[in-house]
C-alpha cells in the first residue's frame, strides 16, 4: 500500500502491463478464453477500395478456413450427434451383455439336455444286452442255491459256464458302450434339443446384429472425431498479439472497454473483477492524496 501510495502512476501501470501479459498467456493456453468480436475488427471499406483500386496483391481467406461462427454451429451439431451415437451405444452394450448372459444359460441348458439325450441313447443301444445281463445272473443265482441240493460237481460245471456267458455279455457291453461313445462324439449335434437349438441360434443371430450396431457406431465417432479434427485445421485463429490484450487491459483499468475483445471464460471474468478492483484502489489512493493537499 505504501508503494502505490507513493508511486501510484507506477502501480498502475504494472497492474495495466502485468495482466496483459497474464491475458495474453491465458489466450495462447486456451484460445477460447477470449473471443474476437468480428464486428468491430472489419474494415469493408478498406476492403472494398482494395478490391476496387490496388494491385492483384489483395489479401484473400484461404477459401478452406472457416469462421468461428459456423464452427461453433457445426461443432455443436457434431457433439449433438456424438453425445446420442454415445448413449446409443451405452444402451447396446448393456443390451449385448444381456444377451450374452442368455446365451450362456441357454448354452448350459443345452449341456444338460445333451447329456440326458446321449445318456438315453446309450441306454437304448444297451438295453437288451443289460436285460440279458440280468436273466444270466438271475440263472447264476439259481443254479448256486443248488449247490447243496444235487452234485456239487455238475453245479460248479454249470456255474462256471454260466460265468463264461456272463462275461461274454459284459465284454459285448463293453464293445457297444464304446462304439456309443465313438458315434456320440462323432454326431454331436445330433443330440442337442431341436427347441433350445433354435433358441440358441436365435441369439447368436441377436448378438451379431448388436454387435454390428455398435461397430457402425464406433465408425461414426470415428467420423465425427476425424471431422472435429479437419474443422479444427480449418478453423480461422483470431490473429490476438500482446498489444490487443495491453489495449483490453488499458480499457478495464479505466472502465472504457472497446468492445472488440471478451471475456469467454469465468477465470478470465474473475482476473478482469481482480483487475478493476486493484485499479479503483490505487486511483481512490490517488484521489485521496490530492484531496488531502487541498
Amino acid at each position: 500500500m505504501k508503494f502505490i501510495q507513493k508511486h501510484p502512476a507506477i502501480a498502475y501501470t504494472v497492474i495495466i502491463i502485468v495482466f496483459a501479459l497474464i491475458y495474453n498467456a491465458a489466450w495462447i493456453v486456451s484460445p477460447d478464453s477470449f473471443v474476437k468480436n468480428n464486428a468491430l475488427n472489419s474494415t469493408p471499406v478498406y476492403d472494398a477500395i482494395s478490391l476496387a483500386y490496388a494491385n492483384n496483391e489483395v489479401k484473400k481467406e484461404a477459401t478452406a478456413s472457416v469462421s468461428r461462427e459456423v464452427f461453433s454451429e457445426q461443432i455443436l451439431t457434431l457433439t449433438n450427434q456424438f453425445n446420442k451415437i454415445n448413449i446409443e451405444n451405452l444402451e447396446l452394450e448393456q443390451t449385448l451383455s444381456q444377451q450374452q448372459k442368455k446365451l450362456k444359460e441357454i448354452s448350459e441348458k443345452q449341456s444338460i439336455a445333451r447329456g440326458k439325450n446321449t445318456e438315453k441313447y446309450k441306454e437304448d443301444r444297451l438295453k437288451d444286452l443289460h436285460e440279458t445281463l440280468v436273466i444270466k445272473n438271475n440263472e447264476r443265482a439259481t443254479i448256486s442255491s443248488l449247490k447243496n441240493k444235487t452234485n456239487e460237481s455238475q453245479i460248479n460245471i454249470m456255474l462256471a459256464d454260466k460265468d463264461v456267458e456272463i462275461a461274454k455279455i459284459n465284454l459285448e457291453i463293453a464293445y457297444k458302450e464304446n462304439d456309443a461313445n465313438v458315434y456320440i462324439l462323432s454326431n454331436f449335434g445330433n443330440f442337442n434339443d431341436p427347441a433350445i437349438s433354435k433358441e440358441f441360434d436365435t441369439t447368436t443371430k441377436e448378438i451379431e446384429r448388436t454387435r454390428e450396431k455398435i461397430i457402425n457406431n464406433e465408425t461414426k465417432i470415428m467420423e465425427i472425431r476425424n471431422k472435429s479434427q479437419s474443422m479444427l485445421d480449418k478453423l480461422k485463429k483470431d490473429e490476438l498479439n500482446f498489444f490487443d490484450f495491453l489495449f483490453y487491459s488499458i480499457g478495464i483499468s479505466t472502465t472504457t472497454t472497446f468492445g472488440d475483445l471478451l471475456a469467454n471464460s469465468r477465470c478470465i471474468r474473475f482476473l478482469v473483477c481482480v483487475q478493476l478492483l486493484l485499479s479503483i484502489i490505487v486511483l481512490a489512493n490517488v484521489t485521496q492524496r490530492f484531496l488531502s493537499k487541498k
